[in-house]
């Protein structure tokens, strides 16, 4: 059994590590994908105003967001040594995930 101190260290650990593997994923994305997941999940603005912005539809927004999303989740479980890590969601700038 892991002791409560080291579990929150580890957790730290693994925090710090996915931090990283987030970062370069979000890196590798085509510049608009970028762009797009920048200002909806870091800024946390709505698709309407990240389309005014960039001067996208709305839907195109949609579409490159999806696609980031699924490349940085691809990118991140890919990357990740950890066995029975279940990315859930990544939100503005919360990480959640689980370990089995």
């Amino acid at each position: 059994m892991v002791e409560p101190a080291c579990k929150g260290t580890e957790e730290r650990v693994l925090s710090r590590d996915f931090e990283r593997v987030l970062q370069n994923a979000v890196r590798q994305l085509p510049p608009q994908q970028e762009r797009v997941y920048h200002l909806s999940k870091v800024e946390g603005r709505p698709r309407h105003e990240v389309a005014d912005l960039l001067q996208l539809s709305p839907e195109t927004v949609k579409v490159h967001l999806a696609r980031a999303m699924r490349s940085i989740r691809e990118y991140c479980t890919a990357r990740m040594d950890i066995p029975g890590l279940i990315l859930l969601s990544i939100m503005n700038n919360g990480i959640f995930f689980l370990l089995m």
